[in-house]
């Protein structure tokens, strides 16, 4: 039986919430890690990892055997007393692409949940593109061209001609993937390689053509519309701003991609208040929207608005909180 899930997740089994956090967006994730490297974990302690260095890939070149104990993005929303262990939770054995802090012989992970992509028993990755919620399934090759690309272009170098042509304008030049029950194994592999290609040019800024993100803004699949808002936001047109804003007024635009459009014109806009966007302020939708997870994720401190109407009066208002900047 085949189970139908929208992105892919093998950060399963949470234990019970001793911590919530603000979980770091991936962009936040790269930029703050030094060395990206493919590690085998000899020994998760809990409050600790054993690592054992398969393969360097960019940054700087980590020791043959290594010691995370430490995070540097771990942004705590709230604690339990009782019982405030958060520990790492990848298992012993597995063997993982890690995005490191390497400062002198110390090592740090952004958060028990980031900085890291599973490799899987059939050789894929359980990649991170957006944000650790909302995982995809990579191949290996792809994964690697894309992460590279994305690490290099946040630490001032530059991304390959090759990999742009391959892994961001080749598969957006398909049919926009829409998972559904009656989804194909195909349509699954395309819908994952146009979720790596749209995240990747959000956050390498590499400006596709709105000719291109049309059909996902217009797919009605929430992921396929989040990612094109993104990529929208540094695309190559002079009237950004005006699409993201008939995006958000859209009735038939999802509220949870609207949510991210609202955000991804906060960065565009600065201090500018769009007066259409208050106009719609009375229209704009209460219901509830989230990033996913559910109440026993730990990650379900992520600050996200939890409504359009929501988003609206904190784009509007003047206590914005200090998160939007780099890694959204």
């Amino acid at each position: 039986m085949r189970i139908l899930v929208i992105l892919i997740s093998v950060l399963c089994c949470f234990k019970s919430l001793a911590h919530t956090w603000d979980e770091p967006w991936h962009g936040d994730v790269v930029k703050g890690a030094n060395s990206f490297a493919i590690f085998k974990v000899l020994k998760n302690t809990g409050s600790s990892l054993k690592l054992e260095l398969i393969k360097h890939i960019s940054g700087e070149k980590p020791h043959p055997n290594i010691i995370v104990n430490d995070f540097y993005l771990y942004d705590v929303v709230t604690t339990n007393a009782e019982s405030d262990e958060h520990g790492f939770w990848l298992k012993d054995g597995v063997n993982a692409y890690m995005f490191l802090l390497k400062q002198g012989d110390s090592y740090k992970i952004a958060t028990p949940t980031s900085g890291y992509a599973e490799i899987l028993e059939d050789g894929s990755v359980a990649a991170t593109y957006r944000h650790s919620l909302h995982q995809a399934k990579a191949q290996t090759e792809n994964y690697e061209k894309t992460q590279v690309c994305i690490f290099n272009k946040l630490h001032g170098s530059s991304c390959s001609t090759e990999t742009i042509e391959e892994s961001i304008i080749t598969p957006l030049n398909e049919k926009v993937a829409i998972l559904s029950a009656q989804a194909t194994a195909s349509d699954f592999e395309l819908f994952f390689k146009q979720h790596a290609a749209l995240e990747t040019s959000f956050l390498i800024e590499y400006p596709l053509e709105f000719d291109v993100l049309k059909p996902f803004l217009t797919s009605q699949f929430f992921h396929a519309e989040i990612s094109g808002v993104r990529a929208l936001s540094v695309g190559s047109g002079t009237n950004k701003v005006e699409q993201l804003i008939s995006f958000i007024k859209k009735d038939k635009s999802s509220d949870v991609a609207k949510v991210m459009a609202l955000i991804m014109l906060k960065n565009l806009d600065g201090k500018n208040v769009n007066p259409s966007i208050v106009e719609y302020y009375d229209q704009a939708s209460e219901a509830e929207v989230s990033l996913g997870g559910n109440f026993m994720d730990p990650r379900i401190g992520t600050w996200y608005p939890h409504s359009v109407k929501k988003a609206i009066e904190w784009y509007i208002g003047d206590n914005s909180p200090n998160r939007v900047a780099g890694g959204l």
